[in-house]
């Protein structure tokens, strides 16, 4: 083996955990090699939050306009959406990413290697990889393997629907006229966002009592009023059932009812990815739930790191990027580790949807001492005067000495609000001493000082 086949590190994936590792640890000085078999940047990147923002912000301008337009604030012809356009232009801004994120590993000197990989040998110093029938060896190893659609159903040849997972979904040439979309997380919400607000007839489907996953109940509730509003049918305790030629079968309580639609958009969740026999050879414990990893991101094999979907700690991007941070730091000797309690989720819908901290759920479930105030959006004069009255709520959680711990909000904008909502919670900072900040006016933050100040009347 050349001696250009070893590394100091070799991380397999080329996803947001995977490539941000890979440039950490090259950048740290160790010799690091990414193996990718697909394009780079993962499905963040390639099929998930970016294509999906991309669409997300052309409906919403598109309904922003309407809506002035219904005012008489803007006048002459109707807009409407291009599809074929807007998958160019997706297109193009995928392509510059990914070539963002090429440009940047080839900066600092890692070599990616195309192809799927595969672990074929483990010792105590040196684990062998094999890509394409060439073998490669390093001393560290940092799976990034990513996740996958936990359910895609199949439908039977010659129906009268088509099924698409969300990948599918952002290639669609024509929009269709009606959507059923199973699951009511965050991927299948903001999907039901981009054909609502593209004039599809949108119909969502969630097993579940409550739309949105974990966040507050409060917030899924105005979230689903919201939703109603704009045209969006969401039916929850409803499951798949099965699917026929003619129809989809779903059950709900006692009752199996059927639907047709032209599409049929699967987005039930995700689940990680990995190899369990390469898990099994390398000596690395996993679970259905994902790969297990300590607070340093260090499997059972103390070689082996993992970040990203595949550990199933937190299927965000972000909290990949800080995974991948925690192993350059610790690889690199600096003291680091993961703290999961304070990572913001966001719901890209329309409006956006923050949830960082404690809901009220989790301290009752934790018997934990709480109050919770909620304000309207519109207490915000800048968010009143760009969005009117539609629904959005802000609500903070304080413990028994009115220390911020849980922050949501519901609200277009939300998602760039969540680094100051992190800060308060981080610090625990005292609605007391949020209130005495000074918020620019007009913003919408004023509304964490309206919000710190209800705790102290």
């Amino acid at each position: 083996m050349n001696s250009s086949d070893h590394f100091d590190v070799l991380v397999i994936g080329g996803g947001p955990g995977g490539y941000r590792a890979a440039h950490l640890l090259a950048k740290r000085g160790f010799q690091t090699a990414l193996a990718e078999k697909q394009a780079l940047g993962g499905m963040c990147l390639n099929c998930g939050c970016i294509p999906f923002k991309t669409y997300l912000h052309a409906v919403r301008i598109l309904r922003d306009a309407e809506s002035l337009r219904a005012q008489s604030v803007l006048s002459g012809e109707a807009l409407s959406l291009s599809q074929p356009s807007l998958f160019r232009q997706k297109e193009e801004i995928v392509s510059a990413l990914r070539q963002g994120v090429q440009m940047t590993l080839d900066t600092c000197g890692v070599t990616v290697i195309r192809g799927e990989a595969h672990v074929i040998a483990a010792s105590a110093d040196c684990i062998t990889i094999e890509v394409s029938g060439r073998q490669y060896t390093c001393k560290k190893l940092v799976l990034a393997t990513g996740s996958r659609p936990a359910f895609v159903p199949q439908a039977p040849q010659g129906a009268a629907y088509s099924v698409a997972d969300s990948r599918a979904m952002l290639s669609l040439e024509k929009l269709p006229e009606t959507v059923d979309v199973l699951g009511g997380g965050a991927i299948g919400l903001e999907a039901a966002c981009f054909f609502a607000g593209a004039g599809c007839s949108v119909t969502v489907l969630e097993e579940a009592q409550h739309i949105g996953g974990c966040i507050d109940r409060e917030i899924s509730d105005a979230l689903s009023r919201i939703l109603r509003k704009k045209g969006v049918r969401i039916l929850t305790g409803a499951r798949f059932e099965r699917a026929d030629r003619e129809a989809v079968l779903y059950r709900q309580g006692e009752t199996v009812f059927a639907r047709t639609p032209q599409l049929l958009l699967c987005a039930a969740g995700r689940i990680p990815q990995f190899d369990a026999e390469e898990l099994d050879l390398l000596g690395v414990r996993y679970t259905d739930a994902g790969i297990a990893i300590d607070a340093q991101c260090r499997t059972q094999n103390p070689n082996v790191f993992a970040c990203g979907d595949a550990t199933g700690k937190s299927m965000l991007a972000h909290t990949a990027y800080r995974q991948a941070k925690v192993i350059a730091d610790v690889l690199g000797g600096r003291p680091a580790r993961m703290d999961y309690t304070c990572i913001p989720r966001v719901l890209y819908t329309s409006p956006e949807v923050l949830r960082i901290g404690l809901t009220a759920q989790d301290c009752e479930a934790q018997g934990i001492d709480y109050q919770a105030h909620t304000l309207p959006m519109t207490y915000s004069g800048k968010y009143f005067a760009e969005n009117g009255r539609d629904g959005a709520v802000a609500k903070m959680i304080v413990d028994a000495q009115k220390r911020v711990i849980g922050l949501q909000l519901i609200g277009n904008g939300a998602a760039e609000l969540s680094l100051a909502a992190e800060l308060m919670i981080r610090e625990r900072m005292p609605a007391s001493e949020i209130e005495d900040l000074v918020f620019a006016h007009p913003s919408y933050s004023e509304i964490f000082g309206d919000l710190a100040s209800s705790f102290n009347n």
